[in-house]
């Protein structure tokens, strides 16, 4: 689990430079991945009780 939520940390920010230097362009895209990664830890943390 922890390396899903670090290459998910990593995709965040990766897609955060690019929202730096695109502007609004790569917004929708940033805001998909947050979502994906929440849904991953809500999944993950259901299977562990």
């Amino acid at each position: 689990m922890a390396a899903l939520i670090i290459d998910a940390k990593e995709l965040l920010d990766v897609l955060g430079l690019a929202m730096a230097i695109l502007c609004e362009s790569v917004q929708l895209p940033l805001t998909i991945a947050r979502l994906e990664l929440f849904v991953d830890i809500t999944i993950m943390s259901g299977f562990r009780n």
